[in-house]
């Protein structure tokens, strides 16, 4: 079942958290956790297109499931990509984390981080929005540093390397997309 109360005491007391939570994972548990960030992503982009845009009422079916998709698989294979390199990184440097493990306390920070990157990304007027969602990004960074440490009983150094081969392997990622998929402006 999805918990807040447990979200917002990882994004309080992150430490104290994963501590405790570390082998209260479960399967289901973690499902439970992704899922609702799928669905905030799925619907605040169709509100950000539609209410923010209000030119595209009235647009086929085909375009707004091609948002839906975009929602869905945006989310998953974010959470796929973050889960799993920094898994495999992690098994590189002889963590000793179990693959559930590190996936429920990735799924712990990462759903409300995703809540809340949504929830600010649909604001877009807003006046500090991009440095809103910088300092998400960077607390994100901060509780996967964190995560790591306790799920693989880490040294802060091997985190911090983990987590920089994360950025290394994003940005090829993206001049790749770019590359394959240039912008259409």
């Amino acid at each position: 079942m999805v918990d807040p109360i447990l979200w917002l005491k990882v994004l309080i007391k992150p430490r104290e958290t994963f501590r405790k939570a570390k082998n209260k994972g479960t399967v289901e548990g973690i499902l439970f956790n992704i899922v609702p960030a799928v669905i905030s992503g799925i619907i605040l982009d169709l509100l950000s297109r539609f209410v923010l845009d209000p030119t595209r009422v009235g647009t086929s079916e085909i375009y707004i499931a091609n948002y839906l998709l975009s929602g869905i698989a945006t989310t998953i294979i974010l959470w796929t990509l973050i889960s799993y390199i920094t898994y495999w990184t992690s098994k590189i440097f002889h963590g000793k984390g179990t693959i559930k493990m590190h996936l429920w306390l990735i799924s712990l920070f990462t759903a409300p981080m995703f809540l809340l990157l949504n929830l600010v990304s649909f604001v877009p007027y807003i006046y500090y929005s991009n440095v809103s969602k910088a300092i998400i990004v960077v607390y994100s960074l901060y509780l996967l540093f964190l995560a790591l440490k306790e799920t693989h009983g880490y040294s802060s150094i091997k985190s911090i390397v983990n987590i920089l081969i994360l950025w290394m392997f994003a940005i090829v990622l993206g001049f790749i997309m770019t590359i394959l998929y240039p912008p259409l402006y």
